[in-house]
């Protein structure tokens, strides 16, 4: 059986002044704010340079600078997620914010972010109270796409 994941290993870590930036094994890039690991964004090239994979791979970690974590201080999947919903966005804000506009998947990613935000914001009830009923239906409904209960 082929590991699904293979393609998404990372192969190098670089820095621009803002960002982590991941190549991984199928050739796609993704980045990471630096905000986001304080450490590295006050570590000099050398340090930056001493990352390491998680075991398998989908992740990276800075052991002489933070401490390791299983999944990465990057996590490509979770980035890769994140890649997916500003794309989403992105498009949302080029259709003048109107979420009909997008296509069913869009709107799912759409409302997934609102989601997510919300419930991290102030939960459920903010989510329904900004978005409606329909954004929580299309959010309903990737959630079972995924396979969550």
């Amino acid at each position: 059986m082929t590991d699904v994941f293979t393609d998404l290993r990372v192969t190098d870590v670089d820095f621009d002044d803002d960002f982590i930036l991941l190549t991984l094994a199928d050739g796609r890039h993704t980045r990471q704010p630096l905000r986001w690991a304080p450490a590295l964004f006050e570590a000099n090239a050398e340090q930056r340079a001493q990352w390491v994979t998680t075991a398998d791979g989908l992740g990276v970690n800075w052991p002489a600078l933070l401490p390791a974590q299983e999944r990465g201080v990057v996590d490509v999947p979770n980035q890769l997620w994140d890649d997916r919903y500003e794309a989403a966005l992105a498009r949302l804000q080029s259709h003048a914010w109107t979420l009909d506009a997008l296509s069913d998947e869009d709107q799912q990613l759409v409302a997934l972010w609102r989601m997510e935000a919300d419930i991290n914001n102030g939960g459920f009830m903010q989510f329904l109270c900004n978005w409606g009923d329909p954004t929580c239906q299309l959010a309903l409904r990737a959630l079972q796409a995924m396979g969550a209960t």
